[in-house]
């Protein structure tokens, strides 16, 4: 099945554009109603993870209904993917520019993988146009699991440890966030059994379900790459999505 590609530059909270490309069945109108699933670190996911040509064999075969897959670049990861508020807003304002667009039907899926699992969560909490949340390895970094690691590994830098802290403030919060009554939200995790996030995937899973919040881990083999991420996809995300849009 061929699929045609736009991309677009949406308004944000920065001072440039969000950049994504539009991903969709060639025969599949602008004006057709159809379900949108934005991924975060899209481009890489679609050359390393091979996700528009897995997307594409599951709607040939009728798994899944046509659908938009946004896939959203970003310029300076470690700023957007950190809990940052200003990308809080500027996804929900690109949202609404794409929605202006498109004729988006059903619940808004998002997802991501390491720091875009996380923010893929922020962003459906913060956001209840947004149904399901498929996050791999995701990175709900916690001062008692990650915070030694992460100094490690970052050479203790401060810029470094002030977003590690505002992530951990962020994934602190999943305790006492509860989605508003007769909101539909799903949640979907993997991870590697061997990865060093799984304990704080394992704490967010738990966390989430406390809220209140449809909440399933799915501990897989593999590392935290591409491969793995790719290898994970099914059938977790199918399920989700068919889940949420019916």
């Amino acid at each position: 099945m061929d699929w045609r590609r736009t991309r677009h530059e949406l308004p944000s909270a920065f001072e440039g554009p969000l950049h994504v490309e539009v991903c969709r069945p060639a025969d599949l109108a602008d004006d057709a109603e159809a379900p949108l699933l934005w991924v975060h670190d899209g481009p890489a996911y679609d050359v390393e993870g091979g996700l528009v040509d897995w997307a594409a064999r599951r709607v040939g075969r009728g798994d899944l209904p046509p659908m938009r897959l946004v896939l959203a670049d970003v310029r300076r990861r470690t700023q957007w993917y950190t809990a940052s508020p200003r990308y809080l807003r500027s996804f929900s304002t690109g949202l609404t520019a794409l929605q202006e667009r498109y004729d988006v039907a059903s619940s808004v899926a998002v997802m991501g993988a390491s720091l875009g699992g996380l923010t893929s969560l922020l962003v459906g909490m913060a956001d209840e146009r947004v149904g399901a949340v498929f996050a791999q390895s995701g990175s709900f970094f916690t001062p008692e699991t990650d915070r030694q690691l992460f100094a490690e590994q970052t050479q203790g830098r401060e810029i470094d440890l002030v977003r590690f802290d505002r992530v951990a403030d962020a994934v602190a919060g999943l305790s006492s966030w509860r989605p508003a009554p007769g909101r539909r939200f799903e949640v979907m995790l993997t991870c590697g059994r061997e990865e060093e996030n799984l304990p704080n995937n394992r704490l967010t899973a738990t966390a989430l379900r406390q809220a209140g919040v449809s909440t399933r881990l799915t501990e897989v083999e593999g590392g935290h790459d591409y491969p793995a991420w790719r290898a994970a996809l099914d059938p977790v995300l199918p399920r989700l999505l068919e889940s949420v849009w019916g």
